[in-house]
């Protein structure tokens, strides 16, 4: 189609080895593309190109080995495109170049499929992408792209999503959602990407799940939810004004944030048997919490830089928390309520400081060690044997 409006063209295929190509081109608006093959080994190509605006663009394969392709260039927008794949190994590409507000929805059933989302210069679009079955892997690609939002979905087992916002992104949100015995997510920020924001859900039919944010530039936020019996988790966040927050519900918990930067803050919540995060922070203004309940907890805290504050608070048995600290003016307040409870905590070449430290419960263990400081506060409480 060239320059044409208000058209309706289908396309339906049956049997193997079958393919199908339509092209809207040249300011072709408002008009409605359907590809339907069935069978094996077909191939479907759209192209939305050259100002093409509000088309409806949809390709539906049932089968095994289909490949889709969609591309949406040159400042088309407002666009919906559509791809729906049932069976096995099945691939489907929907590339974005220069085209804004647009709907890309991609849904595949079964196993062994594939689906990858490329957005380059291209905003305001949302990309939804939706794998029931095993072994799939979703892809999405943000580059050079502002204000959009990627949400993939994943329910079955052995399945990986991975999303990058890079080079000049900017205000993106992602959102990952995975349900199966094995899940694995990533998240990347990276290369001029700034103000992006990142929730990776595990849910409780995940037996082992892994999760890693890894964030680059100003004021972007990381959010890590995971409940099965094997947790892990990695929030990285190198810039300014950042924020990480991990929850973890399972019986073998592993969380770890590390942050380099200004006024970054990271929160971590652990619930389980043998919880163990660590939460390591160079920079300014710096703030961290956790909170842990269970057995064998264990909390370690560092915080290199100025006005750094930690706050540990731990319910069980067997409750270790371990916080260093290295600059100006930090505070650190520990709770601990259980049996066996140990609180360690060591300040080096800081002034003002203070620590607060309340223990309840049997076998209570404190340790502050002050050294080249002034003007320190130290209060410690313990209450039981």
């Amino acid at each position: 189609l060239e320059e044409s409006d208000y058209n309706v063209l289908a396309s339906w295929q049956g049997g193997q080895d079958n393919d199908a190509f339509i092209e809207v081109d040249d300011a072709s608006d408002k008009n409605v593309v359907l590809i339907a093959q069935s069978g094996s080994d077909n191939e479907s190509d759209i192209t939305v190109d050259d100002d093409s605006d509000e088309n409806v663009v949809a390709n539906a394969q049932n089968g095994s080995d289909h490949d889709s392709s969609i591309d949406v260039d040159s400042d088309s927008d407002n666009n919906l495109v559509a791809v729906a794949q049932a069976g096995s190994n099945n691939t489907s590409d929907v590339d974005l170049d220069s085209s804004s507000e647009n709907l890309v929805s991609t849904t595949q059933s079964a196993a062994d499929n594939f689906s990858y989302v490329g957005a380059f210069g291209s905003d305001e679009n949302l990309v939804s992408t939706t794998q029931s079955g095993s072994s799939n892997i979703a892809v999405a690609i943000l580059l050079g792209a502002d204000e959009n939002a990627v949400v993939i979905d994943q329910s079955g087992d052995d399945n990986i999503a991975v999303s990058w916002n890079g080079i000049g992104s900017s205000g993106n949100g992602v959102v990952i959602s995975q349900a199966g015995e094995f899940s694995a997510a990533t998240s990347i920020n990276a290369f001029g990407a700034s103000d992006n924001g990142a929730l990776i859900a595990q849910g409780s039919s995940s037996f082992l799940s892994f999760a890693l944010a890894l964030v680059t530039g100003d004021d972007n936020g990381a959010r890590i939810i995971q409940d099965g019996p094997v947790n892990f988790a990695t929030v990285l966040q190198s810039g300014d004004g950042n924020g990480a927050g991990v929850t973890q519900l399972g019986a073998l918990n592993l969380g770890w944030v590390d942050q380099s930067g200004d006024g970054n803050a990271a929160a971590l919540g652990q619930l389980g048997v043998a919880n163990f995060n660590s939460v390591v922070q160079n920079g300014d203004d710096n703030l961290a919490i956790v909170g842990q309940a269970g057995l064998a907890n264990y909390a370690f805290t560092r915080q290199s830089g100025d006005m750094n504050f930690a706050l540990v608070g731990q319910v069980g048995v067997g409750n270790d928390s371990q916080i260093r600290q290295n600059g100006d003016m930090d505070s650190a307040a520990v709770l601990q309520v259980g049996t066996g409870n140990t609180s360690d905590i060591m300040f080096m070449m800081s002034a003002g400081n203070s620590v607060n430290v309340a223990q309840f419960g049997t076998g209570n263990t404190s340790s502050v060690l002050i050294s080249s400081a002034n003007f320190n506060l130290v209060n410690v409480f313990q209450a039981g044997n």
